[in-house]
């Protein structure tokens, strides 16, 4: 299947290719191969510290990440982000993000993600339900989420995070996209 830049205001899509698809449409789109971004990652001004030329590619193929709306703590130390995706038509969509710290045995962070924008099931305890369903989530969007947690909130080290799915959506209506 043919990949096409997205149209309009860049989207979360591309965060979803592997590693060899992601260098195949860099050089594709004449910009730096992979290799350029094998060293870790560090984070400056909201996005992957990377030089400009790297990024415009990235950002040409779809490497948009969220834009955090609102961040609400709890006592427990968990956060609530409020995410805006850009929307397929026009605008935003609003996501919600849970950021859980627990110190057991061994720290860890589990995410709780969304993988749609709203929810069909209706039920009546839950207010994403009021919402209705919008649209799934791509598998893009769903890595965006995680790498904006990670970056804003931790932890440092991938053997610390634990990824869950609850909250906005259903995502066993999601199934492809979230697997």
């Amino acid at each position: 299947m043919p990949f096409a830049p997205p149209s309009g205001p860049a989207r979360s899509e591309a965060w979803a290719l592997g590693p060899a698809e992601l260098a195949r449409r860099l050089h594709a789109s004449g910009e730096a191969t992979f290799a350029a971004l094998q060293r870790p990652w560090r984070w400056q001004g909201g996005r992957p510290d990377v030089s400009e030329r790297i990024w415009a590619g990235l950002s040409q193929i779809g490497c948009a990440l969220p834009r955090i709306v609102a961040q609400r703590a709890s006592e427990d130390g968990s956060h609530k982000l409020l995410l805006a995706l850009p929307s397929r038509s026009a605008g935003e969509d609003y996501v919600e993000l849970v950021h859980m710290p627990r110190d057991v045995r061994n720290a860890r962070v589990t995410l709780c993600l969304s993988s749609q924008v709203g929810c069909a099931l209706g039920c009546r305890f839950c207010a994403t339900a009021a919402l209705g369903l919008e649209r799934h989530l791509s598998a893009g969007e769903i890595v965006a989420q995680v790498l904006l947690a990670v970056h804003e909130l931790g932890p440092r080290h991938p053997h610390e995070l634990t990824l869950v799915f609850m909250g906005m959506g259903e995502p066993l209506h999601n199934l492809s996209e979230v697997a």
